[in-house]
């Protein structure tokens, strides 16, 4: 303390006579000093110089009650009751197992970190199986999807193919019904007309028979005649009816058909 006041002193002194003097008279500058006499006649300054009792706070207070000093010591010597360094210290034991809990805990914090980032290292493979996963699933159902479009046209196209299908199937249908019908129709009327021919050949020949009966001339010669002549009719009325009616018959089958009609019925006059 004594030490850093003399310098004070001794800087402020120097400064303060380097500092130009004020001249009386003149109002520019301030006083450049808190003295205003010469730095030759001020008085030194006043320097507090400690006691050695109060100078320093060494030892303990029963020691700087009697005056006696005692070298400064460390925070950790105090502490260790001045064991420090020794066998038995026991500031030393603490610190020692201050450091060995210390490195357990750093040791420890070490697996749990190990073990965590294996844990995130797991985790980001599992997300990467999963994300892979994902994306075959994505495009195993675009395939499909597209699968089903190409199944959807296929199907749509075999559906118009079959609505065609069963078109024409209809058309031919209702073909055959009208061609049957008009079979059936030209059946019925060829039948009438054969019908109609056989009627006529019986009243011709109850005519006939009538005739031929009343008449003085030998009957089996006018019988054979009005058999030729019916005959004859028989044979035009078919040709006839078979044109009108549209179906074609052979001329052969008409005459075999129409003897033979000709024949019963002449059997059964006869009988």
């Amino acid at each position: 303390m004594t030490s850093c006041s003399a310098e004070g002193d001794s800087w402020l002194q120097r400064v303060l006579a380097e500092s130009p003097q004020r001249v009386p008279g003149r109002r520019h500058s301030a006083p450049t000093s808190i003295y205003t006499t010469p730095s030759a006649q001020r008085p030194p300054l006043r320097t507090r110089t400690p006691s050695v009792k109060n100078s320093s706070r060494q030892g303990t207070p029963m020691q700087r009650r009697e005056g006696k000093t005692t070298t400064p010591r460390s925070w950790a010597e105090r502490r260790s009751g001045g064991l420090l360094g020794k066998e038995n210290d026991p500031f030393t034991a603490k610190l020692r197992l201050r450091e060995e809990a210390f490195e357990k805990t750093i040791q420890e914090w070490v697996a749990w970190r190990e073990q965590e980032m294996e844990s995130l290292r797991k985790l980001e493979t599992d997300l990467k199986r999963q994300a892979e996963r994902m994306l075959r699933k994505e495009i195993s159902l675009i395939a499909r999807e597209e699968k089903l479009k190409r199944r959807e046209a296929s199907l749509t196209l075999r559906e118009a193919a079959l609505q065609e299908k069963a078109l024409q199937q209809e058309h031919r249908e209702r073909n055959h019904q009208t061609v049957e019908k008009m079979e059936s129709r030209g059946r019925l009327q060829y039948m009438e007309n054969e019908i109609q021919q056989l009627r006529n050949i019986v009243t011709s020949i109850q005519q006939n028979r009538v005739a031929v009966e009343s008449s003085s001339s030998p009957p089996q010669q006018q019988q054979e005649y009005s058999v030729k002549r019916n005959l004859h009719r028989s044979r035009t009325t078919s040709t006839n009816a078979s044109s009108k009616s549209g179906n074609i018959v052979s001329k052969d089958k008409q005459q075999s058909r129409y003897r033979n009609a000709c024949t019963s019925m002449l059997y059964r006059s006869g009988k």
